[in-house]
């Protein structure tokens, strides 16, 4: 596939009328490391995803498909989980701490911001309303 584009491997778990859901493995950083059966940090987990296809009906229960998706959407997703809250975090933390001197009242304030914006994140989320940017794209394997 071409370079701006992540790959994984994953099983066709379901066949919904307008698309699939698929199994992927999800692995930490070091997950195909040949350490990893004596080392605890290398962890693995199934993780389904709900993939929009053009027409499900030439899948089947149990193939193995490839999605893909694009690298520039993987780093809207970093932004939006990790730079924003943390730019929320200390934003909150410098302000809150400069209007009242208060350190407790500013962590409390800071927790509650941030615990906040992951909530909205995820009710975003839930409704697909962030989750329509991503394009993923599954293609039959091809003895991969």
């Amino acid at each position: 596939m071409e370079e701006n584009t992540l790959c994984n491997e994953g099983l066709v778990k379901e066949i919904l009328p307008d698309g699939l859901i698929v199994e992927t493995m999800q692995c930490s950083a070091c997950g195909s490391c040949h350490a990893k059966s004596v080392c605890i940090a290398g962890e693995q987990k199934e993780e389904l995803l709900k993939i929009t296809v053009n027409d499900p009906q030439s899948f089947e229960i149990g193939e193995k498909v490839n999605i893909y998706m694009e690298k520039s959407l993987a780093g809207k997703a970093v932004i939006l989980a990790y730079l924003l809250p943390f730019i929320i975090l200390f934003s909150t933390l410098f302000i809150t701490t400069k209007l009242t001197g208060n350190e407790l009242l500013a962590f409390c304030v800071t927790i509650f911001t941030t615990a906040i914006y992951y909530l909205l994140l995820w009710l975003l989320n839930k409704k697909q309303i962030v989750d329509r940017q991503f394009v993923v794209k599954a293609r039959k394997c091809c003895g991969i």
